[in-house]
């Protein structure tokens, strides 16, 4: 995926100029693997950190709320990463899923974190490995469980711009994800109404009325079979 890497996109705000410079991933950020505290110690869990797996990722671009939770015990057995890290599922059927945290957490081994150096901006690699998850996913081949190792991952060429159209990009593509929850989160309060009504209704504690403000007729119990 890496060949004939363009690095001078064609689409870009007007105030910049210039070739990107390529670099491998590894360098661009800190890359942390993630590891599972031992299961068999219930003292590691269900406390107030997130311990981030990919059935965490489910489209969403903010990992607020994992499955499992660590105590402070627990997140001390693995390996801590930054608020606003970004997350990238590398083993199993769901790689290139990816995500950003939104406080210290810790992640299980299948996820590689990143969180970037001084020059590159989180949000920007957000974006880019987002945009590249299904091409990534492909080096992992036909095996029975598909991985790419850290090695692999942090080798990866892509190409950066400055700092400055980092941020700008960041920004851009940020403000388009922050309308999607929005437009989410409308859709799951209108799902839970609907849900609601429907129960109201089909009970029969709510009823319409007609055009002239009259109750409609009792309904009547049919088998399936007799009306269609």
């Amino acid at each position: 995926m890496n060949k004939n890497i363009n690095n001078r996109p064609q689409l870009r705000f007007p105030e910049f100029d210039g070739d990107w410079e390529v670099k491998r991933l590894g360098e661009a950020a800190k890359i942390t693997t993630g590891s599972t505290p031992s299961t068999s110690i219930k003292e590691y869990y269900n406390g107030l950190y997130n311990f981030v797996s990919p059935a965490d990722i489910q489209g969403n671009r903010y990992v607020k709320k994992t499955i499992k939770t660590l105590t402070g015990i627990g997140v001390s057995k693995g390996r801590a990463i930054k608020k606003n890290s970004v997350v990238f599922v590398c083993i199993g059927s769901t790689i290139g899923k990816t995500a950003q945290v939104i406080e210290e957490c810790i992640t299980n081994q299948q996820i590689n974190s990143l969180d970037g150096f001084d020059n590159y901006d989180n949000d920007f690699l957000f974006t880019l490995l987002e945009f590249n998850g299904k091409r990534i996913k492909l080096l992992a081949g036909v095996q029975a469980v598909p991985q790419i190792n850290k090695t692999d991952f942090s080798n990866l060429i892509f190409p950066f711009p400055t700092l400055p159209e980092q941020k700008k990009i960041a920004h851009f593509f940020t403000t388009i994800d922050q309308k999607i929850n929005q437009l989410q989160e409308k859709q799951k309060a209108l799902e839970q109404y609907k849900k609601g009504v429907m129960q109201q209704i089909f009970s029969q504690k709510i009823r319409f009325k007609d055009d002239n403000g009259n109750d409609f007729p009792e309904w009547k119990v049919k088998k399936l079979g007799e009306i269609g």
